[in-house]
């Protein structure tokens, strides 16, 4: 089987699924993920498969899906070793953002209509693999669109400052209590607020403002945000 496989992007992190919406799924495109056990001691590759958005499970792509996975079995994924040794390899898939104490190393593996993202966990001899799978026309079309940020406005409508797709928001209380949100591109005019228990919310960029003030928090750039535009944001305006 031919395929294009090369270390995860920065902009691509965002995109590897550790954060799931319905909706969101939908607009990316994201079909499912595979988590599997690459023993040293096992011979039997151990897998499950977990749909996200079931309708675009098509025979198409398990079969796509399927001749990936053996050709990557046939290859790097033939032992935690091998594997392990790719890694090494392609010291620029090295996750750094990892919570975990374990080794973590990302690539995206594209094979026409499906783009998969892979993540392998390394704890002692042992391996643990997640594998998501998209459509490669919807993810692309989202990654696009992404690029361009998240605006986060104040009250009046002026851009604050505008966030990276997957980038990291500090919200403080009035009692000076902090908690930390993931925010994911949904389209130009909404976002998905992820909390630490990765529960999902959907808000009109527009509307943001006022729910936080509504909540009383104050909303602050965890991760790095990209320059401001200083013009105002309307509802239906494009950025």
């Amino acid at each position: 089987m031919e395929m294009n496989i090369h270390s995860i992007l920065p902009e691509e992190i965002a995109a590897m699924g550790g954060h799931s919406n319905r909706v969101l799924n939908e607009k990316t495109g994201c079909i499912g993920y595979l988590t599997a056990n690459l023993n040293a001691s096992a011979p039997v590759f151990e897998s499950s498969w977990h749909d996200r958005t079931p309708r675009l499970n098509t025979p198409e792509f398990t079969d796509d899906f399927n001749d990936m996975m053996d050709t990557l079995r046939q290859g790097i994924l033939k032992s935690p070793a091998e594997l392990r040794a790719y890694c090494a390899a392609h010291p620029d898939s090295l996750l750094h953002d990892n919570p975990s104490a374990d080794t973590r190393h990302g690539f995206r593996i594209n094979t026409g209509r499906y783009s998969y993202w892979m993540v392998c966990s390394f704890f002692s001899t042992d391996c643990r693999l997640w594998v998501n799978a998209f459509s490669f026309l919807s993810l692309d079309r989202y990654m696009r669109e992404a690029r361009n940020g998240i605006p986060i406005l104040d009250l009046q409508g002026h851009e604050r400052f505008r966030m990276p797709d997957g980038g990291k928001l500090k919200a403080v209380s009035p009692n000076g209590r902090s908690s930390f949100w993931t925010i994911r591109y949904l389209d130009t005019e909404q976002a998905v607020l992820f909390d630490e228990l990765r529960q999902s919310s959907i808000h009109a960029v527009q509307e943001l403002p006022e729910w936080a003030a509504k909540n009383g928090l104050h909303l602050l750039p965890l991760d790095p945000p990209m320059r401001a535009s200083q013009k105002p944001h309307r509802k239906g305006q494009e950025r």
